[in-house]
């Protein structure tokens, strides 16, 4: 062996030493390794592509969140944002992104935001991923015994009071709670146990039979990206339009059906037109 083969080999080894796959990031996560689970999924994850990548990026944020470093920790909280931006609604990954935000956000003591992030969450998540939320909801109202947040973990245990919830979000800008509408939790003295169940008190009620509501197909940051699913749409005559939303951080672009519906009517067609083509969708509260 000559003299640059030898060296050749020598460098090949040691970068060998450094070289991390996905199996490597994956066992160090198990064994919370994070140091090394954090080296391994930054060396892996950019040689990756599409969901892959986004998942990738994801377990990584995990791993940053856990090293107990709050410079760590802050670049996990801007890599969350980062890929919350990029990354599609509709994405089966959506949804545990904004749940870790909410996290993130009580870790923080933001509590009023992490109380709005994780009712967004329980818009955009599947009914399988109901026990996460409500331990989500458990962390806050333990660092946040309010009012709202009590009625919002409550309503988590039940479908019913979590449709009220969800009104409710759709009918308060930024969801936020004034003096005219709010959620109050109230309680049975009559009975041995406590019966608590969520009202919505406002000056104008409104009857859950009107047509009021649309189906919410999709929310995206980028406008393109909700025109691609209005034309998609189209083109199996879905009717469907994109209605713009600002808050104080960023605007969305909604996607909803042109039609609007009683509560019921709004349930029946979304279990007709769009179960069977595997979408996504929430029945939300016209202005």
């Amino acid at each position: 062996m000559n003299k640059n083969s030898f060296w050749l080999a020598i460098f090949l080894s040691v970068v060998s030493l450094f070289s991390y796959t996905l199996s490597d990031a994956e066992r160090a996560y198990v064994a919370k390794n994070w140091p090394v689970a954090n080296a391994a999924y930054a060396e892996v994850c950019p040689m990756l592509s599409g969901s892959e990548q986004i998942a990738c990026s994801y377990w990584q944020i995990l791993a940053l969140s856990q090293t107990g470093k709050s410079r760590e920790f802050q670049s996990a909280g801007k890599m969350l944002d980062s890929l919350l931006s990029a990354i599609s609604p509709r994405d089966t990954l959506y949804s545990d992104l904004v749940m870790t935000r909410a996290q993130f956000e009580i870790y923080l003591k933001k509590y009023a935001k992490a109380r709005e992030t994780l009712m967004h969450a329980i818009e955009v998540s599947s009914e399988m991923k109901k026990p996460i939320l409500q331990q989500i909801c458990v962390l806050l109202e333990k660092s946040d015994p309010c009012e709202e947040t009590k009625a919002l973990c409550l309503a988590l245990q039940d479908s019913a009071k979590l449709d009220s919830i969800k009104v409710l979000k759709d009918s308060v800008p930024k969801a936020k709670i004034d003096s005219t509408t709010k959620i109050e939790v109230i309680k049975d003295s009559s009975k041995t146990s406590t019966n608590v169940e969520v009202s919505v008190q406002s000056e104008n009620v409104v009857s859950l039979e009107a047509n009021i509501y649309v189906l919410q197909l999709g929310a995206f940051s980028k406008k393109e990206n909700a025109l691609a699913l209005v034309e998609a749409l189209a083109s199996r005559h879905i009717q469907t339009e994109i209605v713009e939303r600002t808050s104080s951080e960023r605007t969305l672009f909604l996607v909803w059906t042109k039609e609007s519906f009683s509560i019921e009517e709004a349930k029946k067609y979304g279990e007709r037109v769009f179960i069977p083509l595997k979408m996504e969708y929430s029945a939300v509260k016209k202005d």
